[in-house]
């Protein structure tokens, strides 16, 4: 899987998507799942929408995937009134926006060799499948422990 954060130069990106970072985005085999990472402000928001309408010619001519899925980092909703501040383009992801919320220690040294937060892993994963590139996750049996009645061990219930 290879990530890639269109909103970060969303004009070179939209410029000519067959060259530079916008390649990432053309239709082909396999199919990229592009995703706009965004924060859970009103100019974050207004930023999305202008790399959307940078896209949208290329979206329509067929030439790239247009992103799908907004990621949302630094909150675990919208604060009040910033999801009203949408566009059109961006107000069409917003019901399926998944929150990644702030962590202080990845927000200020980054992704490191150390283990992710629990609550950004668990974001994570749940993206991953929803794209089907995690399997879902197996339940284990429950272990039950054998029954001590009256000094008497009786055998596990396996049903």
């Amino acid at each position: 899987m290879t990530v890639v954060d269109i909103g970060h130069d969303p004009w070179r990106l939209a410029t000519d998507p067959t060259l530079g970072p916008g390649q990432w985005l053309r239709v082909g085999s396999p199919s990229p799942i592009p995703a706009l990472v965004v924060r859970a402000t009103v100019p974050g928001l207004a930023h999305a929408e202008q790399v959307l309408a940078r896209l949208e010619p290329w979206v329509r001519a067929c030439a790239v995937t247009p992103p799908t899925q907004l990621l949302v980092v630094g909150a675990r909703r919208w604060p009040k009134g910033v999801a009203g501040t949408a566009g059109r383009r961006t107000s069409v992801l917003l019901p399926d926006a998944v929150f990644f919320p702030h962590e202080r220690n990845v927000a200020s040294h980054g992704i490191t060799a150390e283990v992710t937060p629990a609550a950004l892993r668990s974001q994570a994963e749940q993206l991953l499948r929803s794209w089907r590139m995690l399997q879902p996750p197996t339940r284990r049996p429950a272990l039950r422990w054998p029954r001590i009645s009256r000094g008497r061990v009786s055998k596990p219930d396996t049903g």
